[in-house]
Parts: C-alpha cells; structure tokens; sequence
C-alpha cells in the first residue's frame, strides 16, 4: 500500500471515528502541504514541539509506537488563529480542526518519516511530494 492509499485510509477511520466529511479532511490535510513555501506541517510540528510536545512529536518520528495527542493539546499549540486559518482552508468548523488533527497527525508525520528520523529538506518538503496525490483530488492549490 503507498503512502498516499494508507492516509486516505487514516482520512476515512478519522471520518467516521469524528463524524466529520472525508471531504473536509482531506482539504484539511492538503492544506498541510500546499506548497514547500506555504507547507503548515512543519510550523505545526514547530509549535507542538515548543510546547513541550517534543517527546510526543518525536515517537510519530521514530520508529516505535505513537503517542496520542489530545485536541486540547493541540489547540493549545497552535491558538485560535491557526485553528481557524485551517478550517477556512478546509471548509471545517474550527472546533472540528484539534480533533482531526490530532487523529491524524501522528500517522502522517509517522509515514513522512519512514526511517525514523525528519527528512533531510524537512517534514514539509516530504508532505508536499506524498501528498500531491490528495491535493488533486481535493482541488487544494497553493
């Protein structure tokens, strides 16, 4: 199974588990990584991560289990502003934004880092090429 078919099917378990649109969740996620300029991921990984999410961010790096984050966690790290930049992009509510995330991104950074460790050009430069198959279908452009 590629990448891509393994985060449609995180898209499709977070839709039902969340009971918000596949839809919607993949616009969230395409607009993740738009481009390598505008790629969200990376500033979100940075804002867990100076949050003192560091160890939870790194075991969706690592090779081992990974360790939930809580939406409130999320929400926290990230303020209101991002929240509701996302959802506008994703055309979700903003209190549907820490939830899918937080279901979400542990298995995508998980499977943007294969050999357990951040790529060489950075989190947003492997999203934007694993992720191209995602924006298409979604219509995302940067």
């Amino acid at each position: 199974m590629s990448i891509q078919e393994d985060i449609k099917k995180y898209i499709d378990q977070a839709s039902s588990q969340i009971n918000v649109g596949k839809e919607k969740l993949e616009g969230l996620v395409a607009s993740l990584a738009l481009d390598e300029k505008k790629a969200q991921i990376e500033s979100i990984v940075a804002a867990l991560k100076e949050k003192g999410l560091k160890d939870t961010v790194a075991s969706w790096v690592g090779t081992g289990e990974n360790h939930p984050i809580n939406p409130d966690k999320i929400k926290e790290a990230l303020g209101v502003n991002k929240i509701e930049e996302l959802a506008a992009q994703a055309k979700m509510k903003a209190s549907e934004v820490p939830q899918a995330l937080s279901n979400l991104l542990p298995q995508i950074i998980d499977k943007l880092t294969p050999d357990g460790k951040e790529p060489e050009n950075g989190i947003a430069a492997a999203a934007v090429k694993l992720l191209k198959g995602i924006q298409s279908r979604t219509g995302a452009s940067a």
